[in-house]
C-alpha cells in the first residue's frame, strides 16, 4: 500500500473516533416528551411503580394594613384621635401542579440493572465515570440531564427512559389481538 491511502485510511479511522459532539447527541437518541399525568392512576397493574413531580412553587408578596392603635373616641363617640395601622408584607408561596410518571420499580435496581444503567448514559456521553453498579451522584445527575431534556425534570428513572435505553422490556401488542 502506497503512503498517500495509508495516510488516508489513518485519518479516516481516527475521524472514525472522533467523539461524538453534544448536538449529535440530541439527534440521535429520540426526544419525544416523556408522558406527565395529573392524577396517579387509580388502577395500576401489579408491578408499576410511579413517582411524583412537583412543579415549580410560585411567591407572590400580599401588602395588609394591620391596625396597631385603635381610634379613641370621647363619650358622645366624637373621634378625638384616629387608629394608627401599619403596613406588613406576606409572603405567600403556592405550590406548582403536581404530576406523575411511571418509574422503573426498587426491586428492578439491582447492581447489574444499574450498571447496564451507566454503561448506556456513557455510551451516550451522558457520564464521564466509572461504571460503579450504584445509583450514585453522578449518574443520578446524567438520569436527570437525559430526562430534562424530554419534559421530566428528575433524577428518578422513567419507565419510558429506561425502554429507551434498551434496559426494560418494551410491551408491543399481540398481532392476534388485533381488533
Amino acid at each position: 500500500m502506497n503512503q498517500i491511502a495509508l495516510t488516508g485510511l489513518v485519518i479516516a479511522t481516527l475521524a472514525a473516533c472522533a467523539p461524538v459532539q453534544q448536538s449529535d447527541v440530541t439527534t440521535r437518541f429520540d426526544t419525544k416528551p416523556i408522558a406527565l399525568l395529573d392524577t396517579r392512576p387509580e388502577t395500576s397493574e401489579p408491578g408499576q411503580c410511579w413517582a411524583k413531580l412537583e412543579g415549580p412553587k410560585t411567591s407572590r408578596t400580599v401588602e395588609k394594613f394591620v391596625e396597631v392603635t385603635p381610634a379613641r373616641r370621647d363619650a358622645a363617640g366624637t373621634e378625638v384621635s384616629p387608629a394608627i395601622f401599619r403596613k406588613t408584607q406576606d409572603i405567600v408561596t403556592t405550590p406548582g401542579p403536581t404530576q406523575y410518571f411511571e418509574r422503573v420499580c426498587e426491586a428492578a435496581l439491582t447492581p447489574a440493572f444499574i450498571g447496564a444503567l451507566q454503561r448506556a448514559l456513557i455510551a451516550r456521553q451522558l457520564l464521564e465515570a466509572d461504571v460503579s453498579q450504584t445509583l450514585d451522584t453522578p449518574t443520578q445527575a446524567a438520569i436527570q440531564d437525559y430526562q430534562t431534556a424530554k419534559g421530566l425534570p428528575s433524577a428518578i428513572l422513567s419507565l419510558a427512559v429506561a425502554r429507551q435505553f434498551g434496559l426494560v422490556e418494551v410491551n408491543r401488542p399481540d398481532p392476534d389481538d388485533a381488533t
